[in-house]
């Protein structure tokens, strides 16, 4: 691939790889079984992302729960984002293949493999720090969009915590299958405790959340 080709895939991701020979293992893409492939920067790559984005969520968000950072951390991650960005860096113009029809259906599939592939060849070029840099650059607008729209149960959580009271506790009343969740919500400042329903456990516990931030004119 020649040197000007290179430059401009370099440009448009934000990176310039010193050993170049990574930067086009890690386009080569394969459906064969050799050695000069991307699929081991590819394995890499997506443990690489998925940790990433997983300190991103708990260094930006401290009173979020497990359950809520691995919700936002698979919509940040999922096909549908990874892709979306491959079509921005226009990755289907720089991708070596060793068969020649990329149809609609392995299309996708392909441009976000290559994608990690190449978040893996930038960690063995550079490291850690250097390539959560670059993947926090891609994601900016996506994580300052969240920060701006923090959902209902972190804005209480944050307030209650800024004025030093007991963070509430959620329980649930009642579980139909399938069906809806009636939720409890206790909260010291407050002598009656909150009850809603919903048809999911976090769906339920955001609308308590926002009746409590209502009332409190938050």
């Amino acid at each position: 691939m020649k040197k000007i080709i290179l430059n401009k895939i370099q440009k448009k991701i934000g990176y310039f790889f010193k050993k170049k020979t990574i930067l086009l293992q890690a386009l080569t893409y394969s459906n064969k079984n050799n050695n000069i492939n991307n699929e081991r920067f590819e394995f890499l790559g997506d443990s690489i992302l998925n940790f990433i984005i997983s300190n991103i969520l708990y260094k930006k968000f401290p009173l979020i729960n497990e359950g809520e950072m691995s919700r936002i951390r698979s919509n940040l991650i999922n096909h549908k984002i990874l892709f979306t960005l491959a079509v921005k860096f226009n990755l289907i113009k720089y991708i070596k293949l060793n068969y020649k029809k990329l149809n609609n259906f392995n299309k996708t599939y392909i441009l976000t493999n290559i994608l990690e592939s190449l978040i893996g060849g930038i960690f063995l070029d550079s490291n850690i720090n250097t390539t959560e840099q670059l993947v926090l650059k891609w994601y900016n607008k996506k994580i300052k969009l969240l920060i701006k729209n923090k959902d209902y149960k972190t804005i209480l959580q944050e307030f209650l915590q800024k004025n030093h009271i007991k963070l509430p506790y959620y329980s649930i009343i009642k579980k139909k299958k399938k069906k809806y969740f009636i939720i409890n919500c206790k909260i010291n400042c407050f002598k009656k405790n909150f009850i809603s329903i919903g048809k999911t456990k976090s769906n339920t516990e955001q609308y308590i959340a926002k009746k409590i931030i209502k009332i409190l004119e938050i």
